[in-house]
């Protein structure tokens, strides 16, 4: 339990990090945790939560980016 408690405050200081402008520390960061533990599941949610932010930012600038849903 005492693992999860470092990890999980590992994974809130990545976040921080990403919310303070230091988006690449911040990544770096997430990536070590989930070298040492592939499973880690706040870790990857984090991870996809910020990829798909970044995503949904690129199709908000570049709106002929998104698909045509018919």
């Amino acid at each position: 339990i005492k693992k999860a408690k470092a990890t999980e405050k590992q994974v809130l200081g990545a976040v921080d990090l990403i919310n303070s402008g230091k988006e690449s520390q911040g990544i770096g960061e997430l990536e070590k945790i989930l070298e040492a533990d592939p499973d880690n599941i706040m870790a990857l949610e984090e991870l996809g939560i910020y990829y798909l932010d970044q995503e949904n930012d690129k199709n908000l600038t570049y709106p002929a980016t998104q698909p045509i849903i018919c």
